[in-house]
């Protein structure tokens, strides 16, 4: 099964999620430090190639889950079973570390 996700829907993902906690972007942009620029280009769909380490920061302050798979579709394993992998879990699998 191929799930593909793009940076229009994780900037929709980034959207609802900041509006669900009533703040701005700009308060976002500030916890996160992620440029506002950036965070209202990736919620209007415009962003191109805004980074990994960006979007998991973002995800991080606003607590949105993510899953990362390999081409066989098996998550990511952690050093903490029965939870998801945490940000520095997929990191580490993605700059270095893997699942050591």
């Amino acid at each position: 099964m191929d799930r593909v996700i793009t940076y229009r829907k994780i900037g929709f993902a980034v959207r609802m999620a900041r509006e669900s906690r009533g703040i701005s972007q700009r308060e976002l942009a500030d916890a996160s430090g992620v440029s506002l620029r950036t965070i209202v280009y990736l919620e209007g769909g415009k962003a191109n190639n805004i980074g990994i380490e960006k979007v998991l920061t973002l995800f991080k302050v606003l607590s949105i889950e993510m899953w990362i798979s390999d081409s066989g579709g098996d998550i990511v394993e952690n050093k903490n079973p029965g939870r998801m992998a945490s940000y520095d879990d997929a990191m580490a699998y993605m700059f270095g570390g893997g699942n050591e």
